[in-house]
């Protein structure tokens, strides 16, 4: 037994697969991926806005591929209207898929 141990770091797996690989396989099977870019999308709101645009926004919810966000200054949503493309835009290159086609500002 005692020349049969084998050093563990020496035993190379064939079929080992990355992480990342493996949790986006995941994602897919599970039908999980699109919650998982929203969630990511609403952590990284107010660096992707900056903070002002972020501390005036009460609420973000999502469907069909359309984005709501509630704003507190009515000011501030006619302005973001004006730049929406630019705004989906910067989004789905932050996330790097094409998650938002649309954003209602409400």
């Amino acid at each position: 037994m005692k020349g049969q141990k084998k050093d563990i770091a020496s035993i190379r797996l064939s079929d080992s697969i990355s992480l990342d690989h493996s949790l986006n396989e995941m994602f897919s099977v599970y039908n999980l991926e699109t919650k998982y870019h929203q969630a990511l999308l609403l952590t990284k709101w107010e660096q992707i806005v900056g903070p002002t645009v972020a501390t005036r926004t009460e609420k973000i919810t999502f469907r069909d591929h359309i984005m709501y966000v509630t704003l507190t200054s009515a000011p501030l949503k006619h302005q973001l209207n004006l730049s929406k493309t630019k705004l989906i835009s910067l989004i789905n290159d932050e996330i790097n898929k094409i998650i938002i086609q649309d954003i209602v500002f409400l």
